[in-house]
C-alpha cells in the first residue's frame, strides 16, 4: 500500500508539470495544418468527448466517472500530443476556429455552414 502511494505522489509530481491545478479548464488546440490520423484508445476519446471548454480537469474527471488522478494521466498525454492545452479559470477561452465547409447532397455546390442554400423548385417562368 506504501509503494502504491510513493508511485502515485511521483506520478502527480511528472504530471504537475503540464496540470498545475485540477482547477484549469481544457481546451482543444485548432492546427489547421495537422496531417495524418489520430488514434485514440476508448479512454482518450471517452475523456476528450467531456471537453467543452467550461469544465475543469477535476470535473471531466467525475463526468467521465474515472478518478481525478486517471483523468489527469489521460489529460497529460493528449496535452503532450499536442490535441489540446489548459487555461486558468479566469481567463477567456480561445477563440473558436471559423465554420467549416461542408459538403451537402443533391445538385448544390458545398456551401459555408450557415448560409442558406437556394430555394429548390422550377426555375420562374418569364411571362
Amino acid at each position: 500500500l506504501l509503494m502504491e502511494a510513493a508511485r502515485r505522489l511521483d506520478e502527480w509530481r511528472v504530471l504537475s508539470k503540464k496540470i498545475p491545478s485540477v482547477e484549469m479548464i481544457p481546451e482543444f488546440v485548432v492546427q489547421e495544418n495537422r496531417e495524418g490520423q489520430i488514434n485514440l484508445n476508448t479512454s482518450e476519446w471517452l475523456i476528450l468527448s467531456k471537453i467543452d471548454g467550461h469544465r475543469s480537469v477535476k470535473a471531466i474527471g467525475q463526468a467521465s466517472g474515472l478518478s481525478v488522478f486517471d483523468a489527469s494521466k489521460i489529460l497529460y498525454g493528449l496535452i503532450a500530443t499536442g490535441l489540446i492545452r489548459l487555461r486558468d479559470r479566469g481567463t477567456p477561452p480561445t477563440a473558436a476556429a471559423p465554420p467549416a465547409t461542408r459538403p451537402r447532397t443533391g445538385s448544390f455546390p458545398a456551401m459555408p455552414a450557415g448560409q442558406a442554400a437556394p430555394a429548390a423548385g422550377p426555375p420562374a417562368s418569364a411571362a
